[in-house]
């Protein structure tokens, strides 16, 4: 049998795809599309218990972009639907989408959100007094509250127009929503648990610019900042069921929040703020940025102490029972810089006196690392420790982690990038150390591959672009070493955390680093800010030589300007911090 006589007694099926699901307690509202033959097709949602008819109301729309795509036949149509129907007490997944006589399963459920009257009604678009009218004669919006609600948005010059994108609990404890609205500035936000009590979360949410409405909706010209999004870090006895957005004039907008729907990485929910917010506004300096870094601290969930945090601990070898030094190394992203390190550690006898711990700070190479970290101790039998907390705590954190583990009586935070090119360096590092007047932190010269300057200390500069802002320059940076003259010892502003000598318990005395920085930015700069608040001094030395592959331990390169953006928050809570402290430094160093 040809191909077309095959067409020709083939059954037509008709096809039936969902694009939007939202139900509330009393209604569901699906919009889509379906092919069929019919001049007059018919879209009916039936229970599958009984084949019973719901109360429902669906209007026909033209899909011309499906019938493009899915290039149908002559006899064959698309039609788009918007369907509002009464399922009050039903289980959505107990439905059946009927059409033409042909029963679809509604299997696979997923609503999108749980939402509101008002909710529905923003979704209507151009269609809502015509559907809303036919709706209400058949009692499908039946209550008082939902019809003075329709009233008032359709006609009050107040109308509060508004979508919620997602509105969900994800990261165990942090509420993550975001979606637009057509009105003047919220006033407050709230969650609300079952029980009705309130959590004021105003401060943990922003309003922006949102291109993609106003092009829709052809507003062009106006400063309005449609879009919002919120985050907020729970305490563990409160579980909201509710978010509550209110304004001036007593109208509000609120949706239900689903606990564990949603599921994204803390990275990804900072890339999605950061996507947000524009750092060259002029109001984005003067009042805009406080609000973003307490946005970035929820996402974040900074906070100064490991109480309560639970760390696995591997020992490859017999360590050092009492180590000079525990060397402190982060990983992220790449692991394979720990064989490059171990081979040059074993080589120099020195390392007999010190202890090195590696700080996974990547569950999604957990597997690898474990593996990694076998091969290496089986194939240069030198001891070394691993510490895993389960989750990524940023290099702040990750270091933090590894000093609660360390035995040293010094500390060398190092980055996994960076490698030695002599022998006994760290503890000649350390016995000019204890020759230091007040000396708290010791760094020393780190050079490029190719012999040119990456760290000679570090300076507090104002950023040209961003006047009255302190940013961390690096001076003399990519100058060949030849040409750059040094003191063998000085005292500077600031060194880089990528190698930072201290003692422990000096360490602890200053709590760390601040894991309120994202992803190292400005954590060694306000560690050495906080050295110098406890009266010690940072020492540069420029006898020893190390290499440093800058940020080839890191895999953070990917579209988008988010990392820049991070560059210049993290740059703006320091200033928030340490801008009195950083002034009396400059001086101090003039």
């Amino acid at each position: 049998m040809s191909n077309d006589a095959l067409k020709e007694n083939t059954p037509f099926q008709p096809q039936v795809h969902i694009d939007l699901c939202h139900f509330s307690n009393e209604l569901t509202l699906l919009s889509g599309w379906f092919t069929h033959q019919s001049q007059s097709p018919e879209l009916e949602l039936l229970t599958n218990l009984d084949g019973e008819s719901l109360n429902q109301h669906w209007l026909s729309l033209n899909r011309q972009d499906v019938e493009e795509v899915l290039q149908l036949n002559d006899d064959t149509s698309c039609s788009g639907f918007i369907w509002i129907g009464d399922t009050t007490g039903l289980d959505p997944s107990c439905l059946h989408i009927m059409v033409e006589g042909s029963g679809f399963p509604f299997s696979g459920f997923s609503p999108q959100s749980v939402i509101e009257m008002e909710t529905v009604i923003s979704v209507l678009g151009d269609v809502k007094e015509q559907f809303i009218s036919t709706a209400e004669e058949l009692s499908i919006i039946k209550s008082k509250e939902s019809t003075e609600l329709v009233g008032e948005l359709s006609t009050d010059s107040r109308q509060v127009e508004h979508f919620f994108d997602h509105c969900f609990i994800t990261d165990s404890n942090l509420v993550h929503f975001k979606g637009w609205l057509l009105h003047a500035q919220p006033e407050s936000v709230f969650l609300i648990d079952k029980e009705g009590r309130k959590l004021d979360c105003t401060s943990s949410f922003m309003t922006y610019y949102r291109a993609d409405i106003f092009n829709k909706l052809q507003m062009k010209g106006s400063d309005l900042e449609a879009g919002f999004i919120g985050v907020y870090r729970l305490e563990a006895d409160f579980v909201p069921v509710e978010v509550s957005i209110h304004f001036a004039d007593a109208t509000r907008i609120k949706s239900n929040i689903s606990n564990g729907e949603g599921k994204i990485t803390k990275l990804e929910a900072l890339k999605d703020l950061l996507n947000a917010v524009d750092v060259h506004a002029s109001h984005f300096f003067n009042t805009g940025y406080p609000v973003v870094l307490e946005l970035v601290n929820e996402i974040w969930q900074g906070g100064e102490s490991l109480d309560g945090l639970e760390a696995e601990i591997k020992t490859y070898g017999t360590v050092t029972p009492d180590p000079k030094v525990s060397l402190v190394i982060p990983i992220y992203g790449r692991y394979d810089f720990i064989q490059h390190q171990i081979l040059k550690f074993c080589r120099d006898p020195d390392f007999s006196n010190h202890e090195i711990i590696y700080v996974l700070d990547d569950p999604k190479i957990e597997r690898e690392f474990n593996i990694a970290c076998h091969g290496v101790y089986e194939t240069y039998k030198h001891a070394f420790k691993t510490v895993y907390a389960g989750e990524n705590l940023g290099f702040a954190g990750a270091n933090n982690l590894g000093v609660s583990v360390a035995s040293g009586q010094y500390i060398l935070a190092l980055n996994s990038d960076v490698l030695p090119s002599n022998q006994g360096w760290l503890t000649r590092l350390v016995t000019k150390f204890n020759t230091l007047d007040d000396a708290g932190i010791l760094g020393t010269k780190l050079v490029y591959e190719d012999n040119t300057i990456q760290h000679l200390g570090m300076s507090f500069e104002h950023d040209a672009y961003y006047p009255g802002v302190w940013m961390n320059h690096h001076p003399n940076k990519g100058i060949p070493e030849p040409l750059v003259f040094a003191d063998k010892t000085t005292a500077v502003e600031a060194v880089t955390g990528a190698c930072m000598l201290m003692k422990k318990d000096f360490f602890i005395k200053l709590k760390g680093f601040d894991t309120r920085y994202v992803l190292g930015d400005f954590e060694d700069s306000d560690l050495c800010l906080k050295c110098h608040q406890h009266q010690h001094k940072i020492y540069l030395d420029s006898e020893e030589k190390l290499f440093h592959l800058e940020r080839l331990s890191q895999n953070l390169v990917d579209s988008g300007d988010w990392k820049f953006k991070l560059t210049i928050l993290n740059g703006l809570y320091q200033m928030q911090k340490w801008g009195n402290k950083i002034s009396e430094v400059k001086r101090i160093h003039e």
